[in-house]
């Protein structure tokens, strides 16, 4: 399991440039790149599934973690809501400045 830390623009940014590299492989050489990763668009397809399955899980864990919270003002659903959607804005954001 790997342990992240809520990420800035810089590390959006690093993201982003660590995919572009990898995605224009396909640009320079497909048939290389589908040799090694599979079709385009079957990756593509599992690119964003695995994208929404992730979106589940943080909606799931959001609300196992509120569920019986109790240390916290509002019992962890607004600290959490509210510190989960702080993370998503910034990621909005960062999608709108890209």
């Amino acid at each position: 399991m790997t342990t992240r830390t809520i990420m800035d623009a810089s590390t959006l940014k690093q993201l982003l440039e660590k995919y572009n590299q990898f995605y224009s492989g396909y640009n320079q050489n497909p048939d290389a790149w589908e040799a090694e990763n599979g079709a385009w668009l079957e990756y593509e397809h599992l690119e964003k599934a695995k994208m929404l399955e992730e979106m589940g899980q943080l909606m799931s864990l959001l609300h196992q973690k509120t569920a019986n919270e109790t240390n916290l003002a509002t019992n962890g659903d607004l600290e959490y809501y509210s510190t989960v959607r702080e993370v998503l804005q910034d990621l909005r954001q960062f999608l709108e400045n890209s």
